[in-house]
């Protein structure tokens, strides 16, 4: 009881407070105005409202109050009553409503009040004016209202003397007294919206009367209201408002007729209030009811979760999670929240985070720290850049803190290059002199330093630190950070390299800085601002360095971009600073790095290029753009390049790559030429749209079920035709060349089956690319073996006299069909064995892609020419040659046709499904591999001459041997040999049998006989010695 009494106090609390707002005396109705109910999220306070309801900044209020009534001059009647309560005694009123009508014309009744036998005793009509009468006394006040149109009315009137005043839209349009009679309006009568009141004894309304048009918010006060407040109240979006002599939702249970009731009402346009300012509001209103709290906030890369103020919280230190739950010895991050003075809010101190940093590198700090406390010494300032450079070379930082520091330690040792003033004084003559001189490192001394810091940066980027600048929170926080370092260092040294020209220790032309690093690449060159010409980066004087590579982009300003600047204000000497880095994809990637978003990922290096003109800021854009050339990363079914430039992270601000001032000039299929007008950190950013694309995990499947089940078809057919072919024996060159087809076509698929994925084996990718490539060609030239033979065998067998067999040397086909293609591939490797290989499959480069599809090409063309003439040749003698010839012409023919297509038709859609990521390919891949592999059979084997009279050769042998027969076979399989490649069916049946065969009973009876024969015989001459 004593809870919920403690309950009630405060609720109350909060509404008074609420309220004084909202200025009393408004107490609306309890049961539309709600306390929400606070709810702790970790980015604030939320506040639940419930159905119907919503948090207005103040409290939670239903949505029926904006709503609207809509009404029509028609039968039936549509108007709305007072119920629920009695219509007060008002000695004075003021009267507030927002309205437009449909016929400003027609002469509608807005409101009317009736008590006893007095009709109208209080009425305002919309048309053909608006007026009003109160006791008989009527007011034109000649103002006519446009249709559809949102105005807000108010009428105010005092009984004590009759006084009036009309205002429309805030503003007082007219005044007056009405002093006839001089009475407060009567309690308990009939208050009617949208109709005259009613006759004596009469139940229905007269529609003439009947308003038409729609009426929203109308309140009634008890007092005469003052302009300011009445303009407060129709500024007001949040309606924390309300009559306190009739509410507008006590309206909502007398509507009567056809009439209809909408919300929200629609009176004003526009957004209320902001989601931000809501969830402040929401905010300040649960900390004064529950307690203030400091928000989940992400510094220094650990994300501090929602605390209450006056405490401290402990983080354990990223990179120690998996050692926490093991119940292991931990160190943790530490931060206070505070109650911010004079508010009710809670505030965060600065974290402590010193025990995350690693002890080697936290002692680094701390010797920087003396440092720059104890004064700067150019000497000292190198000894520390070695000592931070041994740092980065000797550790791995797997901690985001670590990486945070390394950068905070680069920007301390930036600051140390400064140009600094010192006041030089002397003696002469008895008086003192002193001049100001300015302080900098010696050109030598800024050259190491450059190179030191490029070590250091160049280290920090390399991949064995990734898993620390993953786990940067937010994602590229710390990528953000050493760009805006690096500008400053760039900054410094061109100003140091600029005092070098003025003080004339250097001329402008030899003041300049290159360093070229595997992660990091800049130059800073001083310029006469008369003789600028532009710069370009990398330029043909970089290329001498070893190190660079033209394909990793380029950046380049003109000479004509200053022409729009101030020439008055513009220095003799600037500097222009450009930098490539090709790995800063990963640190700033455009989406959180374990994000599953597949938009606007940076896809290519990323460049800058600065300009230094001393405290002097480019008032404006430059007259002609910065031209970007980037490569992409990963070309795979990529779209949508956006040129895009850095946007630094503030107070106020996360840090995000902004497509403003910059735009795409041309899109390439491996690179991006880009256009921005101002100065800064550019990149270009893709949509990386592919079904089975993960950041990170897996590369895309370039091979389905449906086609390793293709090529294994395929590759099982082929196999099975060679053995046909070995299992009976063929000897023809034909035949030999059918098999030679048969295994390039079978390795062929293996090798694209087992090997086209081995990417994560980059040495097995890479032989499997070189394999791939020579089978794909092999391929094609036994296919021109193929017709160079069948055109040969028929041109000869046409023009020459004697009988010619294909049994010749094929000595020349294997040099054709395997020779040719390895000398191709091995000299196409040899000489792009830098790019010769696709970086995501095991395939040839796509920019060399004419280097595999060109011989192929040719091939073809070739096989197509060669078929031609053998088909012109054929037809103009085949009435040479038998029917069964040139049936077997045909169906060869039709093999090598049949093979020639299908084979360009399976390794089209080969590529084409691997290069677009779709699984209708693969299926029409697999498909065509099945019916390469089932025609090869069909032609090759079961139409193939040669084995099908071998086959029926054995047939009739097996057939005779049932039956009984003796088959004395004096012809070998190799005798066929011999035969014409067209007539070898025709040798087989031309193998004579015996006209008489002997059954085998007869045959063996005939062998026993001559035995007992010879046995007598021998018997008789044994007697006739015995009898000598």
């Amino acid at each position: 009881m004593l809870l919920l009494l403690m309950l009630v106090v405060v609720v109350g609390a909060v509404q008074s407070s609420a309220k004084t707002d909202i200025k009393p005396p408004y107490d609306c109705h309890p049961f539309y105005y709600t306390i929400p109910e606070c709810v702790d999220h970790p980015d604030g306070y939320g506040c639940e409202c419930g159905p119907g309801f919503h948090w207005n900044t103040y409290m939670c209020m239903s949505s029926a109050i904006d709503s609207r009534f809509e009404y029509k001059a028609q039968t039936p009647a549509r108007y709305t009553l007072l119920l629920g309560k009695a219509f007060p005694k008002l000695d004075d009123f003021t009267i507030a409503f927002w309205m437009n009508v449909s016929d400003p014309l027609h002469p509608g009744t807005i409101l009317s009040y009736k008590h006893g036998d007095t009709e109208n005793l209080l009425r305002m009509m919309s048309g053909p004016t608006l007026q009003f009468e109160i006791w008989g006394q009527r007011e034109d006040t000649e103002i006519i209202l446009d249709p559809h149109v949102w105005y807000h009315i108010m009428w105010t009137w005092t009984s004590s003397n009759g006084r009036w005043t009309l205002f429309l839209n805030g503003e007082s349009r007219h005044r007056g007294v009405m002093d006839k009679v001089l009475r407060p309006v009567p309690l308990g009568g009939e208050f009617v919206l949208g109709q005259s009141s009613r006759p004596k004894d009469k139940v229905l309304f007269n529609v003439t009367y009947g308003l038409d048009g729609d009426l929203a918010h109308l309140n009634i006060w008890d007092y005469t209201m003052e302009e300011p407040e009445l303009k407060q109240i129709i500024a007001s979006c949040k309606f924390m408002y309300c009559g306190n002599a009739v509410e507008w939702v006590e309206f909502r249970s007398g509507t009567r007729g056809a009439m209809k009731m909408r919300w929200p009402s629609g009176v004003l346009t526009g957004e209320c209030f902001t989601e931000k300012i809501a969830a402040e509001t929401c905010d300040n209103f649960c900390s004064d009811l529950i307690g203030a709290q400091c928000n989940r906030e992400t510094v220094e890369n650990i994300e501090w979760t929602r605390t209450k103020a006056e405490k401290n919280i402990s983080i354990v230190c990223p990179g120690q999670e998996a050692a926490e739950k093991k119940n292991l010895t931990v160190d943790y991050a530490t931060r206070a929240c505070r109650l911010q003075e004079n508010d009710n809010n809670g505030i965060w101190d600065i974290p402590h985070i010193d025990d995350c940093i690693s002890e080697d590198l936290m002692d680094l700090k701390r010797e920087f720290n003396e440092f720059t406390t104890s004064g700067i010494n150019e000497m000292s300032v190198l000894e520390l850049a070695f000592k931070l450079l041994n740092h980065t070379e000797d550790h791995t930082y797997l901690n985001p803190i670590d990486i945070a520091s390394v950068i905070d330690l680069i920007e301390i040792l930036v600051k140390t290059q400064g140009v600094t003033p010192r006041t030089i004084t002397w003696r002469e003559g008895g008086s003192t002199y002193a001049r100001t001189d300015e302080i900098y490192p010696t050109f030598d001394q800024t050259q190491t330093f450059c190179q030191i810091l490029a070590s250091v940066v160049d280290n920090l980027l390399n991949s064995k630190n990734e898993k620390g600048w993953n786990a940067t929170q937010p994602s590229g926080v710390e990528g953000d950070n050493l760009m805006k370092v690096m500008h400053d260092f760039a900054d410094v040294i061109s100003r140091s390299l600029v005092f070098h020209v003025i003080d004339g220790i250097k001329t402008y032309r030899e003041a300049f800085i290159r360093v070229f690093k595997s992660n990091i690449e800049f130059k800073i060159e001083t310029h006469w601002i008369e003789k600028f010409n532009g710069i370009l980066f990398p330029d043909s004087y970089d290329f001498k360095s070893d190190t660079l590579k033209f394909e990793d982009g380029s950046v380049r300003i003109q000479g004509d971009a200053f022409l729009t600047q101030n020439a008055s204000q513009l220095p003799v000497f600037i500097g222009i600073s450009a930098f490539r880095y090709p790995t800063l994809a990963r640190v700033l990637p455009g989406q959180a790095v374990k994000s599953r978003r597949k938009d606007d990922w940076v896809n290519t290096p990323i460049v800058a290029l600065f300009t230094h003109m001393g405290d002097l800021s480019l008032s404006q854009n430059l007259t002609s753009p910065i031209i970007i050339d980037l490569p992409f990363l990963d070309t795979f079914n990529i779209s949508n390049p956006d040129c895009v430039r850095l946007n630094h992270r503030n107070r106020t601000r996360k840090w995000t790559w902004t497509r403003s001032n910059c735009e795409v000039l041309e899109y390439r299929p491996q690179s991006v030429m880009c256009a921005c007008s101002v100065p800064g950190v550019f990149a270009v950013t893709t949509d990386m749209f592919n079904e089975n694309w993960d950041k990170g995990d897996k590369r895309p499947e370039l091979m389905n079920f449906a086609s390793y089940i293709g090529c294994t078809v395929s590759a099982t057919l082929c196999l099975l035709s060679v053995l046909i072919h070995v299992y009976v024996k063929t000897s023809s060159t034909t035949a030999s060349l059918h098999k030679n087809l048969c295994l390039s076509v079978m390795f062929a698929q293996m090798v694209f089956m087992f090997g086209i994925d081995r990417y994560d084996q980059p040495v097995v990718c890479q032989v499997f690319a070189i394999l791939l490539h020579y089978f794909f060609l092999a391929t094609y030239s036994w296919l021109m073996n193929e017709a160079f033979n069948l055109y040969i065998v028929i041109t000869y067998s046409a023009h020459n006299q004697g009988e010619l067999t294909d049994s010749g040397s094929l000595v020349r086909y294997y040099v054709l069909g395997w020779v040719i293609p390895a000398v191709l591939v091995g000299a196409f490797v040899g000489s792009h064995s830098d790019n010769y290989y696709a970086p995501d499959m095991c395939w040839i480069a796509w920019e060399h892609f004419w280097l595999f599809i060109g011989p192929a090409v040719g091939v073809l063309a070739i096989n197509i020419l060669v078929l031609i003439f053998t088909a012109k040749e054929h037809n103009e003698n085949s009435y040479t040659k038998s029917e069964k010839t040139n049936k077997v012409i045909l169906i060869h023919m039709k093999g090598v046709w049949t093979q020639l297509i299908l084979n360009t038709v399976c390794w089209s859609f080969a590529f084409i499904s691997i290069k677009m990521v779709d699984t209708i390919l693969k299926y029409l891949f697999a498909m065509f591999n099945f019916l390469q592999g089932a025609f090869f059979v069909v032609f090759f084997v079961l139409l193939h001459e040669e084995v099908r009279a071998v086959l029926k050769n054995r047939q009739k042998k097996k057939a005779l041997t049932t039956q009984g027969f003796e088959y004395n076979d004096d012809h070998s399989l190799d005798s066929l040999a011999s035969c014409s490649v067209l007539d070898k069916e025709a040798c087989v049946e031309a193998v004579p049998l015996d006209p008489k065969p002997v059954r085998r009973r007869e045959l063996i009876q005939r062998k026993q006989k001559s035995h007992i024969e010879a046995s007598s015989d021998e018997g008789s001459d044994c007697e006739m010695i015995t009898s000598v």
